[in-house]
């Protein structure tokens, strides 16, 4: 059902929104090609918007129904009486935002006026705040399902406005400008925060929930008017040698490898080539992935963790390939069984197995679900354990002896028992000793070592669902428990120790357990991501409002600075000046700025009470003395002390005794400053002149992107905890840390970072796309092959050296 042209037309002259049709300055092919695709969104969100509609109408009536009591029955009722009244209004409003949003494409958005100090400070409402998180949230995970779909719209986009390749969010039509049209559409409805935000999810669902395939429509739509028909999208594969090698030559510290990004989480993970390909930076660092958290889409090649981004990876296919079965991994696992049978000759091994006959798989199988059944061993060295693991498997296949004879395990059983041993005290040796990484490797170990004995594609298949579990629980152990310095979600280490546990006491040869695990896993990461997003976007806005407070502050500062210049004023006066006064004047400039009448009438009673003059209303300036003054925290008996001493008039306390200057001067000086904590300015440290290494490092962070980790060494052992840098100021250099939960961990200046970092006390950590599952494949093959005396040399297809 189309639009009535008459409120589209209401609506444009009621908004002063765009219309495509009025661009005459832009070519005739253009404005087709934008024509074309309104008609194609039209297509898309209008019946979207309508069943969006008829959904929360539903779900308002239910929640009537199910109210706890009469207020909250009276409130859905109320809001379901209010879509009703303006869902006309609302396609309508929706529409001419969207063809607005196409027709301004190539204009640059508006810049928000600000005052000559710098950005304004606002103070958001709840309720507003919370949209804004619904809002993003609800893009972010739209935004990660057609990263690529999104990513060549932009350089489509950018090819029609002869502009730099468009951002998501800036890119017409996007989830972004779509929500915000939808909230501009619904703006003039009055419904709380909760119903309006469940309105949006609605939404979601019925328009977003298929990005992905929207998006490639519309691109196709572009190819087929020849925007950009060559464009080739391909996510970006680095290899650990490559990475580190760029790493050591671009990156600002010595940095450290980094568990992987997920598909879409972090900036540098899609690249574009038309024809001739193109290229992305090596040695980029390591980032959050912005707040793409909970996204569902394909899942990264390996499991584990990457910022937060890492936390919400999704939930993939898991299921075994098709060819897994057959041959492919074969030739991997031949190579490995060659070169473990060098070793032993190189090395002189004898052969250990006895005279018996070879053990069958279920007889195998049997004795390592007895292990199974026993409490993993814990603690010792690497190999420890694993060396033990040999001989108690031994000795659980004498139960099958005959004629005194123990079955023993065939070459191929061997050698699988050796290659898994050397996994698992590989693993061992990476992680922190005695650390929770350890202990899951322990419960590991058995049923992984079950699993390779009846598949061989565990140790090719990158996605094998065995390996995958393996490398989740390995790297979420390592890097986001281990390495949180007592910092780690309880609630995380619960679920890593059930789905270690259940492996342990329920794995019996069924492959889709791995699956079911890694997927429960995932999903409980997902919510503790989006938990961290919201924490740490909090802390994000509560840093910059800070910073704009600090400017603020500063400019006050200098003002009364300059006013003060050639004048003589009593001590009381000039301490009224310095301290609680440029609090009134900071909080003037941040709520209204130096343009308005409030910050004029500050200054006014700045030079009022510099340069008295006899004709000055007392009373008058008396009263603004005394606003001023509450309006930064003094009490109103105070205040009121303070704006009849600095005027000369005569003060008396409760006894009836005169107050003096010194008495009063000493409570303008103990009072709490505006956006301090209690004594942060006393203890607030002064960076000491930066040398010229740390100069040049101090230039390098400046280029950091936002959500990059770094590593800090907590003490002399070389215990480190990981940081992500969430924000920091390019004016005032103050930067924010996060830890893994979202919380707020470390304040501290571009400066002291930049010192740190040269001293070798803080290092980034750099984005690899290999896993510690993979690094330690490709370390047994190179550990083998050097006794053999064979140079690196490729490895079969699947491998991961």
């Amino acid at each position: 059902m189309a639009l009535p042209v008459d409120r589209r037309r209401q609506t444009r002259k009621r908004a002063g929104v765009a219309r495509i049709a009025e661009r005459a300055d832009i070519s005739a092919r253009v404005r087709g090609v934008l024509e074309e695709l309104s008609n194609a969104l039209n297509a898309r969100f209008e019946p979207a918007l309508r069943g969006a509609l008829n959904d929360l109408e539903q779900q308002l009536f239910k929640l009537a129904e199910q109210a706890r009591n009469n207020a909250e029955q009276e409130l859905a009722y109320a809001s379901l009486r209010e879509v009703k009244r303006g869902r006309a209004d609302i396609g309508p409003r929706f529409a001419a935002a969207i063809e607005s949003d196409l027709a301004s494409f190539d204009r640059e958005p508006e810049p928000v006026p600000a005052s000559s100090t710098g950005p304004k400070l606002e103070l958001m409402q709840e309720h507003v705040f919370e949209e804004d998180l619904a809002l993003r949230e609800i893009a972010s995970r739209a935004e990660v399902r057609a990263s690529e779909q999104l990513y060549e719209l932009g350089h489509r986009f950018a090819v029609l406005a002869a502009l730099p390749v468009f951002e998501s969010e800036r890119v017409p039509a996007g989830p972004q400008r779509v929500l915000q049209a939808l909230r501009g559409a619904v703006a003039e409805l009055d419904l709380p925060t909760a119903h309006r935000v469940l309105g949006w999810r609605l939404f979601e669902k019925r328009a977003l929930g298929e990005a992905a395939p929207f998006y490639a429509e519309i691109n196709d739509l572009l190819i087929a008017r020849r925007i950009l028909p060559n464009l080739i999208v391909y996510r970006h594969s680095r290899g650990a040698s490559e990475a580190g090698a760029s790493a050591s030559a671009d990156a600002p510290a010595a940095p450290t490898a980094a568990p992987p990004a997920p598909a879409g989480a972090a900036s540098g993970a899609i690249g574009h080539a038309v024809r001739a390909g193109g290229g992305a930076a090596q040695g980029e660092p390591m980032q959050g992935g912005g707040y793409g958290y909970a996204a569902a889409g394909p899942a990264p090649e390996h499991g584990g963790l990457a910022g937060h981004g890492g936390l919400g990876g999704a939930v993939g296919q898991h299921s075994l390939p098709a060819d897994a079965a057959g041959s492919d991994e074969m030739p991997l696992f031949d190579t490995l069984r060659e070169l473990l049978a060098q070793r032993r000759r190189m090395t002189g091994q004898v052969d250990e197995s006895g005279d018996g006959p070879d053990a069958s798989r279920e007889q195998v199988q049997a004795a390592l679900q007895a292990l199974q059944a026993r409490p993993p061993a814990t603690g010792g060295k690497p190999g420890a354990s694993t060396q033990r693991l040999r001989q108690d498997l031994q000795g659980q296949l004498r139960r099958y002896s005959k004629d005194g004879k123990t079955p023993q395990l065939a070459p191929v059983q061997r050698d699988t028992v050796d290659l898994v041993s050397m996994l698992f005290d590989n693993l061992q040796r990476e992680v922190r000793m005695g650390g929770a990484a350890q202990r899951f490797l322990g419960k590991l170990q058995v049923p992984l070592l079950r699993t390779a004995l009846d598949d061989p594609a565990f140790f090719s298949q990158r996605n094998h669902p065995a390996r995958k579990l393996l490398n989740t629980v390995t790297e979420t152990a390592a890097y986001w428990v281990d390495s949180a310095d007592g910092e780690a979600d309880p609630s995380l280490v619960q679920k890593m120790q059930t789905v270690t546990e259940r492996l342990l006491h329920d794995y019996d040869g069924d492959s889709g357990l791995y699956v079911h695990l890694l997927t429960d896993l995932e999903r409980h990461m997902q919510t503790l991501a989006r938990r961290a997003e919201m924490s740490e976007r909090r802390h994000v806005e509560a840093a910059q409002g800070r910073d704009r407070l600090d400017a603020a502050r500063a400019r006050a500062e200098e003002i009364i600075a300059q006013r003060l210049v050639g004048t003589r004023p009593s001590s009381l006066v000039r301490t009224l000046l310095e301290q609680a006064w440029t609090d009134a004047l900071t909080l003037a400039i941040v709520r209204h700025g130096e343009d308005s009448d409030v910050f004029r009438e500050r200054i006014a009673t700045v030079e009022a009470l510099l340069q008295r003059n006899p004709g000055d209303d007392i009373g008058k300036l008396q009263t603004e003395v005394q606003h001023g003054l509450q309006q930064v925290g003094l009490h109103t008996p105070d205040a009121e002390a303070i704006a009849r001493k600095v005027l000369d008039q005569p003060v008396i306390d409760f006894s009836g005794e005169p107050v003096s200057q010194t008495e009063l001067a000493l409570k303008l000086k103990q009072r709490q400053r505006l956006g301090d904590d209690a004594g942060e300015a006393a203890s607030r440290p002064v960076d000491a002149p930066l040398n010229a290494e740390e100069q040049r490092m101090l230039e390098r962070l400046k280029s950091i992107p936002f959500g990059s980790w770094f590593e800090f060494q907590r003490n002399q052992q070389g215990d480190i905890v990981r940081r992500k840098l969430a924000w920091f100021s390019p004016v005032t250099g103050r930067c924010l840390f996060v830890n893994q939960r979202g919380q707020r961990a470390e304040e501290r200046t571009l400066a002291r970072l930049a010192r740190d970092m040269v001293r070798g006390q803080i290092r980034l950590v750099v984005e690899t796309q290999t896993s510690l599952v993979d690094r330690a494949w490709s370390s047994i093959v190179e550990t083998l092959k050097k006794f053999t005396g064979r140079g690196p040399e490729p490895v079969p297809a699947g491998a991961p050296a």
